[in-house]
C-alpha cells in the first residue's frame, strides 16, 4: 500500500521537460512564424546555466529579454530549401502558466524542405523533449526531438 502511494506521489510531482514549437509559413508575408511553448522556470534555468547570470522572465528587465533572445538563436535554427534562414526573436508572452516565445524569419521562398535544429533546454535536462510542428502547404508535419536527436528534416512536397 505504501509503495502504491509513493508511486502515485512520484507521478504527480515528477516534472515534465517539454517544449512545443509551431512553425508556420505565412504566404502573404513570405515569412516563417515560430511560436515556442515552454515553461518559464525551465527556460530561466537553461538561460542562467548558459550565461551564468540570474534572470526573471516575468520582469520587464531588458537583460532577461536579450539573454533569452541570444539563447534561442544559439539553440534554435532553420534551413529553408538548404539555405540558412535568419530568425529574429520578437519577444515573449504568457498563456496561463506557459511561456510563448515569438520568432519570425526574414523573407523566404515557399519551402520545399525545412531543416529544424532545436536544442532548447537540453543543457539542463537529459530527458528534455522538443516537439516540432510544421504547418505549410495545407499540411501538418510533426517530429519529436531529444538530446540525442536535435534536428529533423521536413520534406513538404512528399505525398
Amino acid at each position: 500500500m505504501i509503495i502504491w502511494i509513493y508511486s502515485i506521489l512520484f507521478l504527480l510531482f515528477h516534472p515534465y521537460h517539454v517544449s512545443v514549437t509551431t512553425i508556420e509559413y505565412n504566404e502573404s508575408e513570405k515569412k516563417m512564424e515560430i511560436i515556442i511553448y515552454t515553461f518559464p522556470d525551465d527556460l530561466e534555468l537553461a538561460v542562467e546555466k548558459r550565461f551564468n547570470k540570474e534572470i526573471q522572465i516575468d520582469s520587464k528587465e531588458n537583460l532577461s529579454g536579450m539573454l533569452i533572445g541570444a539563447y534561442l538563436l544559439e539553440n534554435f535554427s532553420l534551413k529553408i530549401n538548404d539555405k540558412k534562414t535568419e530568425i529574429d526573436f520578437a519577444g515573449y508572452t504568457f498563456e496561463g502558466e506557459k511561456l510563448l516565445l515569438l520568432l519570425e524569419s526574414n523573407s523566404v521562398e515557399k519551402p520545399n524542405k525545412i531543416l529544424v535544429y532545436n536544442n532548447l533546454q537540453n543543457n539542463v535536462y537529459g530527458d528534455q523533449t522538443n516537439i516540432v510542428h510544421v504547418n505549410c502547404c495545407r499540411k501538418r508535419f510533426t517530429e519529436i526531438l531529444s538530446k540525442e536527436n536535435v534536428q529533423t528534416l521536413f520534406l513538404l512536397n512528399e505525398n
